[in-house]
């Protein structure tokens, strides 16, 4: 595995954990507050997203192991 896609696993899975927090503490608070009520949901989104990234990254990443290994 290259250093370049240690470096963006590392910073996809260290994003994915904050944001996990981040949501775990904004439910904690009693709030009325329409924006926090609705924070998590959107936060969930983008840990999809980034979810997504990073399973894309591993697919490349895959690949091209798979595709040096042939010899292509």
């Amino acid at each position: 595995m290259t250093k370049t896609f240690e470096a963006f696993q590392s910073v996809l899975i260290n994003e994915i954990d904050k944001t996990k927090s981040f949501i775990i503490e904004v439910r904690k608070k009693k709030t009325t507050d329409v924006e926090e009520i609705i924070l998590p949901q959107q936060l969930k989104y983008y840990i999809r997203g980034l979810q997504f990234s990073l399973d894309a990254l591993n697919s490349i990443q895959d690949y091209y192991e798979n595709s040096q290994d042939s010899g292509d």
